[in-house]
């Protein structure tokens, strides 16, 4: 999915019923490509719906969402030859579909929540050329997914307004059809909001990366980090 965009976004809310909201949001942006910040290669937009329902009473939350992507991927060079070196020529080129589907539940402090992502590339005539594979890339699609799990602990007694929440998550990502790697991760955690605007967060985490569908020796890698958050 694309992390950001440069583009337009019309967004609301309705309510159907007591206790239960939609979330709507359309966008429109200059699709994806190398600097699709600054400059839009092959003026071409992409295209996103994102929709959320949610149910929220005291102490429950039960959220379900969804979000598809339409667009298309463009990068280009200068040519090689000579004679048309001041022209540029699309050097990737390929039309992308994403979507994804997400669950947030929470129930007297207890969190879970989860995401799966799907991309599907689709190559044009610029498609690319990977030596590792000893060929021409094909169309392929890609997966990534994720679960956690939290508990708020229940020490309003001691800590007033502030809470504690431990918690445990896994994920895997699945770039290329396991052709060449996928990656897997779990990590654990503690988040400790102060108030309701500063969060304090420190985890470990591992990542294994599979190459190769475990023909060759697969690394790991072992981290801890913390983070501090303000929002104002």
């Amino acid at each position: 999915m694309p992390e950001a965009q440069l583009g337009v976004q019309l967004l609301g809310r309705v309510f159907p019923m007591a206790n239960l909201f939609l979330d709507y949001a359309f966008t429109i942006s200059n699709g994806r490509g190398p600097a699709d910040t600054v400059i839009d290669y092959d003026a071409n937009k992409g295209l996103g719906v994102r929709l959320k329902l949610t149910y929220q009473r005291p102490n429950i939350e039960v959220a379900l969402g969804a979000y598809g992507y339409y667009g298309r991927y463009t990068d280009k060079a200068r040519s090689m030859e000579p004679e048309r070196y001041m022209q540029y020529e699309t050097v990737v080129g390929y039309k992308e579909y994403s979507g994804t589907a997400d669950f947030l539940m929470i129930v007297y402090g207890v969190r879970l929540q989860a995401e799966f992502t799907r991309n599907l590339v689709y190559f044009g005539e610029e498609r690319p050329y990977y030596a590792i594979l000893g060929g021409y890339r094909a169309d392929y699609a890609a997966d990534a997914m994720y679960g956690l799990i939290g508990y708020q602990l229940p020490l309003d007694k001691y800590l007033g307004g502030m809470t504690l929440t431990p918690y445990f998550g896994m994920a895997a990502e699945y770039p290329y059809d396991k052709e060449v790697v996928y990656f897997t991760a779990e990590w654990f955690g503690l988040n400790f909001k102060p108030s309701p605007w500063i969060t304090v967060k420190t985890e470990a985490s591992r990542i294994k990366c599979v190459l190769m569908d475990g023909l060759i020796n697969s690394p790991q890698l072992w981290s801890w980090n913390s983070q501090l958050a303000v929002s104002f």
